[in-house]
């Protein structure tokens, strides 16, 4: 009698972190690659690309003049080398080591949002395919936040395509609908508190529509920046100086209307490959809800994308269990743990 034992072969061994520069137009854009070992055998690879502001190619950015360390993407990089995946991650435009590049700050407000950030991902991704080691037919993009609309844009566009999308509390429709939406709903709160003055929430909610207004436009700069509250204080100061900075800057206007143009339920909607895309949603995520998340999973067409809401989890992907998230600053993110739920997702995806 005979016995046949079925022997699992071992993970291929990802080699540890290693600095490299890759070249996007005119732009250096620095970055962490993650090869095999062992290049004569080629791996599945994966492009991690970061959420929205300055957060860098490890998850990190600076919070009121403090680097805020949370690691997100290299834990993503962790778990996709436990697996047996290549990986790359990079600081985009405006983070870490890359910085602004060429760019003086000045000069950011004629770009636009496809001819860098777009263009800069089109790049790594056409880098990462080309290394030694990697299986080119076998590439996934990783997208968190304003990343996972970045990833879609890269599906549906030129240079390698991805044969997966994992779409990590993802941005769900054009960027200042969104960015309209969550600050009246700051404005909505602080009426309902007691902490803003119903007058100084409706002087703020029209300044906030006609910066909308004039950014889709394309009017920056032709409009002079009038303060609706030129004494605010407190809350309402609080406020104005958010929509000041976020639509009423010169040096990311054009940015913000380039951007606009991208739609991620369009996008999602010319994504064909069945079982291709995995979006997950944090039942605590205030920034990407379930609910507008959900939207976007069901504009892929039928068994393209599957939908996986996290339990207990944040934007930053941190599971902060029975914890009231209103409650928690990004620093006490650091007190828990990266989504378990997420993890094995990843090892099943």
């Amino acid at each position: 009698m005979s016995y046949l034992v079925e022997v699992q072969a071992p993970a291929m061994v990802i080699s540890a972190d290693h600095e490299v520069t890759l070249q996007s137009d005119s732009r250096a854009l620095h970055a962490s690659l993650r090869l095999p070992a062992d290049v004569s055998t080629r791996v599945p690879a994966a492009l991690i690309i970061a959420g929205s502001g300055p957060t860098d190619r490890n998850g990190n950015s600076a919070v009121a003049g403090h680097e805020l360390k949370l690691n997100t993407y290299r834990w993503l990089a962790d778990q996709l080398s436990a697996r047996g995946h290549a990986s790359l991650r990079y600081d985009k435009l405006g983070s870490g080591a890359t910085g602004l590049g060429p760019y003086q700050a000045e000069e950011l407000g004629s770009l636009s949002f496809q001819d860098t950030f777009v263009r800069d991902a089109e790049a790594a991704l056409a880098y990462l395919a080309e290394q030694p080691g990697v299986d080119a037919s076998k590439l996934t993009v990783i997208g968190h936040s304003e990343g996972g609309m970045v990833a879609l844009a890269l599906a549906n566009g030129r240079g390698p395509k991805p044969s997966r999308l994992v779409l990590l509390e993802p941005q769900y429709g054009p960027i200042l609908g969104i960015l309209e939406s969550q600050v009246e709903s700051k404005m909505k709160d602080a009426v309902a508190a007691g902490a803003l003055s119903a007058a100084d929430g409706v002087a703020l909610t029209a300044w906030l529509k006609a910066g909308v207004r004039e950014t889709i436009a394309g009017d920056a700069g032709s409009v002079p920046v009038v303060l609706p509250l030129p004494e605010a204080t407190g809350v309402a100061q609080q406020l104005q100086t958010l929509i000041l900075v976020v639509l009423y800057n010169p040096k990311n206007r054009n940015l913000l209307k380039t951007e606009n143009e991208l739609d991620p339920l369009a996008l999602a909607a010319q994504v064909t490959m069945p079982g291709s895309v995995l979006v997950t949603c944090g039942t605590k995520d205030w920034n990407t809800p379930c609910a507008q998340v959900r939207a976007l999973a069901e504009a892929f067409p039928a068994g393209v994308a599957r939908l996986l809401p996290l339990p207990n989890t944040v934007h930053e992907l941190r599971d902060v269990g029975a914890a009231d998230p209103a409650t928690l600053s990004p620093v006490d993110y650091l007190a828990h743990p990266f989504s378990a739920a997420l993890a094995d997702a990843l090892q099943t995806f």
